[in-house]
């Protein structure tokens, strides 16, 4: 992974991971979601590549930065990384 390799490579590098939905449920449910999403990319870099998780924040979006149309809502089912200063 990508992400992994860079945190390993900066420890000084802090990282926010952003959860994001489709628009097929509620906004409140898309939020939550979003957020499992990022918790859940989290929790893998911790346990599977050993990155502190002091260096790693969580946020959700839910259906609010979308990528694409609703023809291409899977595309919106994803998590963005951001450095944070």
């Amino acid at each position: 992974m990508v992400v992994a390799r860079a945190l390993k490579a900066n420890p000084e590098l802090k990282i926010m991971i952003t959860g994001n939905t489709d628009v097929t449920a509620s906004e409140q449910y898309n939020d939550k979601l979003g957020l499992k999403r990022a918790d859940a990319v989290k929790n893998h870099l911790v346990k599977v590549y050993g990155i502190d998780a002091a260096r790693l924040s969580t946020e959700s979006k839910g259906e609010k930065d979308p990528l694409a149309n609703t023809a291409n809502k899977p595309m919106n089912r994803r998590v963005d990384f951001s450095v944070v200063k």
